[in-house]
């Protein structure tokens, strides 16, 4: 189908407020970004020793390293312990 460039134009600025639209009503709860945990947070909440959350490190556990300090975000590590351990839910 042939536009001219204002038809386009108009196509194109009916697309973005649908779109615009649709993601309002989605999103009307506030998205709210995951606190990190520090090594002794986050073995903490696991209920693990240090020495274990560096061997767990070393195998793989996901973390983000800031300013040379290691931090954990508690979704990342459930997600990876389930996926080590299936019977865990």
């Amino acid at each position: 189908m042939n536009y001219t460039p204002q038809e386009f134009k108009e196509l194109l600025m009916d697309i973005v407020k649908d779109v615009s639209a649709k993601e309002t009503n989605n999103n009307t709860q506030p998205i709210e970004k995951e606190k990190l945990l520090s090594r002794i947070e986050i073995s903490e909440y696991l209920g693990i020793t240090l020495t274990t959350l560096h061997k767990w490190m070393n195998k793989g556990l996901p973390y983000n390293c800031i300013n040379g300090r290691r931090y954990f975000l508690v979704s990342e590590v459930l997600d990876y312990t389930r996926k080590i351990n299936p019977k865990l839910k």
